[in-house]
């Protein structure tokens, strides 16, 4: 267990190859990728994350993308279907610390798919990083 994941958690989910955790003591929701993602599961995990999101009015997000792996298919279902529900129950500002993908591919179109989605939001806040430390220093500095 990391020094990170000491915090007071509330609520955690696994899955096969993503973990999800909401920790209490910052108001922030982790979700760390361990290798690809069946789309049952990719799909899951980030509907649950916006329900736990909403209960709790979660706006500070972080992401361990380092293992992850993005399929087309899941891609376009995140940005055509989650992402507008996501803005509909939350609105527009949030702050995103990612761990970017070790995988090229994966990186790249999440990189341009958020570019793309943020450009018009009212307040975002992407920042990506290549370890989980520095994303997590990065994001606890905007949690007030």
């Amino acid at each position: 267990m990391t020094s990170d994941n000491l915090e007071k958690q509330l609520i955690k989910h696994d899955w096969k190859s993503i973990s999800l955790v909401y920790n209490e003591s910052s108001n922030y929701l982790e979700m760390t990728f361990t290798g690809p993602s069946e789309s049952e599961d990719y799909r899951a995990a980030w509907d649950k994350a916006l329900e736990i999101a909403t209960e709790y009015k979660v706006i500070h997000w972080f992401f361990d993308q380092k293992k992850m792996s993005l399929f087309p298919q899941d891609l376009k279902w995140a940005t055509e279907d989650w992402y507008p529900r996501s803005i509909k129950a939350l609105g527009a500002e949030r702050y995103n610390a990612i761990v970017s993908s070790d995988n090229f591919f994966s990186d790249y179109q999440l990189k341009k798919n958020l570019d793309g989605l943020y450009q018009d939001a009212d307040n975002p806040s992407v920042a990506y990083f290549k370890s989980r430390e520095d994303a997590l220093v990065w994001l606890k500095s905007h949690i007030k």
